[in-house]
């Protein structure tokens, strides 16, 4: 993991993929799912990928399925037509996406969740916001969850660089304490958050180097804070891994880390991590 203390200044290697290269990571929440969604891909599966607003759902989708004719579910109650063009596509020859399954309107939830069911194995994919249940049924589709990004904060300065390079403009640097004031941050908008606050940060940088002042204000918190030793980044990586596996339930959690419920709980209060609240 690059040193929290060291300008990021070098653009992570582009990953060989079937569709466009997955954003990049090294903790082990990413590590997971990135096998799952390179195992869907080649598996030819139907595919529901789950996750919070922002994590990066609909770049996955079309990870496993590129060249797919995308549908965006949000609209199904706005647009009459809707319901037929779905039927369309999936009697098509490409792929499908359905983007934010979980926004279908309850009266036209189990009409697309039947066409859905009747369509060809092995070429639809479907995104859905993990905190809403899905109206798809459990059989014959892979499940992969991604993981929030406040659960892999190791992977902030990796994402940061290729976030920066995804255009022919020059290379923005991003220095050591900026890069510690980002990771301190909780990211209840996920990638997309993050990639807004870089955006801004680019065009408000000098010299082609983003430092703490060209933050948005309410990012540059934390940069006073030690740097995190790699144990403790560690520690921190297997109890959010641990919440994240146990759906939330921290007695749970404890049991898969061997340690009893109140130890994790001053372990979150120790790493900085809300207690009350579920990962």
């Amino acid at each position: 993991v690059p040193p929290a203390t060291a300008e990021v200044t070098a653009p992570a290697a582009p990953a060989a993929a079937p569709g466009p290269a997955l954003l990049p990571g090294r903790s082990a929440a990413w590590s997971r799912a990135v096998t799952e969604i390179d195992d869907a891909a080649t598996a030819g599966a139907d595919v529901l990928i789950t996750g919070e607003p922002g994590v990066g759902k609909t770049f996955a989708a079309l990870h496993v399925a590129p060249d797919a004719v995308v549908l965006d579910a949000t609209l199904a109650a706005l647009e009459k037509d809707w319901l037929p063009r779905l039927q369309t596509a999936l009697e098509g020859p490409e792929p499908v996406v359905v983007e934010n399954l979980h926004d279908v309107p309850d009266g036209l939830a189990h009409h697309v969740a039947a066409l859905l069911d009747r369509s060809r194995a092995g070429r639809t994919v479907a995104t859905a916001d993990s905190r809403h249940p899905s109206p798809l049924p459990a059989h014959r589709w892979a499940r992969i969850n991604l993981p929030a990004l406040r659960q892999r904060p190791d992977d902030i300065a990796d994402i940061a660089v290729a976030l920066l390079n995804t255009d022919a403009r020059p290379w923005t640097r991003l220095q050591g304490p900026a890069l510690r004031a980002l990771t301190a941050q909780d990211w209840p908008g996920n990638v997309r958050e993050l990639s807004a606050v870089l955006a801004s940060a680019r065009g408000r940088a000098t010299g082609g180097s983003i430092d703490v002042s060209a933050l948005p204000a309410g990012y540059r918190q934390g940069t006073e804070t030690r740097p995190v030793p790699s144990l403790e980044r560690t520690e921190r990586a297997a109890v959010l891994d641990a919440l994240a596996a146990a759906g939330g339930n921290k007695s749970l959690a404890a049991r898969h880390l061997g340690i009893a419920r109140s130890t994790l709980y001053r372990k979150l209060r120790t790493l900085g991590l809300d207690a009350r609240r579920r990962p």
